[in-house]
């Protein structure tokens, strides 16, 4: 078997071991394309590492889109789609200390998605694209849920900060979140 089968083996079964987890299931084309965005991560840092990111809040992608071509604004959509989340699911630790909270990102990640559907509606040879973002959008919270499950399970997720856990777990009711403030004996009021 090839390094490359390995890498989606290895992501495919992380994913419908979260989905099994949380009694979720995604559709298979945001099962795939999360598969891909987890294996990009693998190969390259450049989505977390983006100069724009670095010098612009994910709004101001997201509003700069819409005043650029075609192509510019497809790839900031993406940019801001891709970036939520990630953030929002398997980075939630490095939003704690951002004026923002973690359910900013994930309506930044559901609208960016929403409109890249609606972008690619535009052209009757993107249908296909068209129906993947719609899905993303539609699942985003699941895809969300996946990728704490996963973070948890790869230990990206910093249990000890309990504050931190219960204040994502009140803006976003992940399932995740209950479960170790439940094994911490915390009960959100």
């Amino acid at each position: 078997m090839t390094k490359k089968t390995n890498l989606d083996e290895l992501f495919y079964e992380l994913i419908e071991s979260a989905e099994k987890s949380i009694s979720k299931t995604l559709s298979e084309y945001s099962k795939i394309y999360i598969l891909n965005l987890l294996k990009k991560l693998t190969y390259s840092n450049e989505l977390l590492n983006n100069e724009i990111l670095k010098e612009k809040a994910i709004a101001e992608i997201f509003m700069e889109a819409f005043h650029q071509n075609i192509f510019e604004k497809i790839r900031l959509l993406k940019l801001a789609g891709d970036f939520s989340l990630l953030l929002s699911g398997l980075y939630p630790d490095s939003i704690k200390n951002k004026l923002v909270s973690i359910d900013y990102y994930i309506k930044m990640g559901k609208s960016s998605y929403k409109e890249l559907a609606n972008t690619y509606g535009q052209y009757r040879s993107k249908l296909e694209l068209m129906q993947l973002y719609l899905e993303l959008k539609r699942e985003f919270y699941k895809l969300v849920e996946i990728l704490t499950e996963i973070a948890d399970n790869i230990n990206f997720i910093n249990k000890d900060d309990l504050l931190y856990i219960k204040q994502n777990w009140e803006k976003t009711n992940i399932k995740k979140y209950k479960e170790i403030l439940d094994k911490n004996k915390i009960i959100p009021i």
